[in-house]
């Protein structure tokens, strides 16, 4: 089975291409998954779909790509801020304060001339490094904190929306800021149940699956793009372009190429 590869368009920012190159892998596994039921039936027999390594394999990927999604934008956020930003006065008063909590907790009486200059840039460098390398779980309530604590910002207000789809004849379908947070929190309880190999609350189905998939993809969108307004609130600069609906970028792919390996 070939793995899909994209040529990218450099309008498309970093933290975009690394969740769909992930994506391609993911691909793989839920055909394959599919496969065994079909080969499965062919063969007269009837498999239970919650036994399959295929789907509880999709489930690490999916959450290790959302850890990493949420990772990388924040890392481009806080980049492209101290980027733009010429004195450390001028960021967000939550994450100065963390940088004065680092410092003290160093115990160095002259930790505090590591600020002058551009040293500032550095040690917010750190900090970022620090806290993004133990974040671990991407749960709502970590991904809300450290959002907050480096950017000052309620990431987790973008996490509704409204959808319609002429095709389906489906109007009109909310899609609340509870249920979003559930769903996502949930992914990451079963990823914990299937690499720990504890049982879990739910049967681990292609649908199980959709569920989680259909609200990740749109948070791509809503947090690339809510992050994306609150940079350029603060620097009066556009940080990357946004996307309307994860549709979008896609025409703007350059080709599809097979992978060398």
């Amino acid at each position: 089975m070939q793995r899909k590869k994209w040529k990218w368009h450099p309008d498309v920012p970093q933290h975009f291409i690394e969740f769909a190159d992930t994506m391609a892998d993911l691909d793989i596994l839920l055909e394959s998954h599919v496969n065994h039921f079909m080969s499965g039936a062919a063969e007269g027999e009837i498999r239970n779909e919650t036994e399959t390594v295929y789907i509880r394999s999709a489930v690490l990927l999916l959450c290790s790509s959302w850890e990493a999604y949420v990772e990388d934008l924040l890392t481009a956020a806080v980049d492209f801020l101290v980027s733009q930003t010429d004195a450390p006065t001028r960021l967000p008063k939550t994450l100065r304060k963390s940088v004065v909590r680092m410092l003290e907790a160093e115990k160095n009486e002259l930790a505090a001339w590591g600020l002058a200059g551009d040293g500032w840039k550095e040690i917010v460098s750190k900090l970022l490094e620090q806290r993004v390398g133990s974040l671990h779980s991407p749960k709502s309530t970590k991904i809300a904190e450290i959002y907050r604590e480096f950017l000052d910002i309620d990431i987790l207000s973008c996490w509704n929306w409204t959808w319609s789809s002429e095709k389906l004849q489906i109007r009109d379908v909310e899609f609340d800021c509870a249920n979003t947070i559930y769903w996502i929190d949930h992914m990451v309880y079963v990823r914990g149940c299937v690499a720990h190999g504890r049982p879990t609350d739910l049967p681990l189905t292609s649908f199980l699956m959709m569920n989680y998939g259909l609200r990740i993809h749109k948070l791509l969108d809503l947090m690339h793009s809510a992050v994306a307004d609150h940079l350029e609130s603060i620097t009066k600069l556009a940080p990357w372009r946004k996307f309307s609906s994860n549709i979008d970028f896609f025409p703007i792919l350059k080709e599809e190429v097979a992978d060398p390996e």
